[in-house]
Order: structure tokens, then sequence, then C-alpha cells
């Protein structure tokens, strides 16, 4: 669900948004930097994404965080030990 809200979200409004923005400096490359004010958002969420490449999915933390290496480890002796 959380992947697919923000999109459609954001496409919709795009049009107003930049027709408004244009009106409002009279630039009409404002989608452009409208555009490239988005990118930077996602550039820099993409230094705070856990890799997860190669990790197991078990347990309820994030795969590939410390909380979810020790809860892996206590789930592994739970299993050695039944």
């Amino acid at each position: 669900m959380a992947n697919n809200t923000p999109p459609p979200a954001c496409a919709a409004t795009a049009l107003y948004v930049n027709n408004a923005l244009i009106d409002a400096t009279g630039d009409v490359l404002m989608p452009a930097y409208y555009m490239i004010a988005g990118s930077v958002v996602g550039l820099i969420a993409l230094f705070f994404v856990v890799e997860t490449a190669g990790k197991s999915i078990r347990g309820t933390e994030i795969p590939g965080t410390p909380e979810s290496e020790a809860e892996l480890a206590e789930l592994d002796s739970l299993d050695k030990s039944v």
C-alpha cells in the first residue's frame, strides 16, 4: 500500500502544481525544477535505505539491521533447542 499511493497522488497533482508554479513565477522551466526537486528528495532518501540483498526475511524487524540480526540469532537458537 505504501508503494502504491504516492505515485498517483504526485502524478495527479503535478499538472496543477506545475501550472500554479508557472503562473506564480512566470518561468516556463518550473516543471523541470519541480522534477529536479523530486529527484533530490529521492536521492537523499536513498542514503537511508538499508541493503537487504542476501538477508533473511524471517522475523519482525527490517532485514539487514542490527535488530534483525539479533532477532535472527535468537530465532536460530530457539530452532536448535527444539
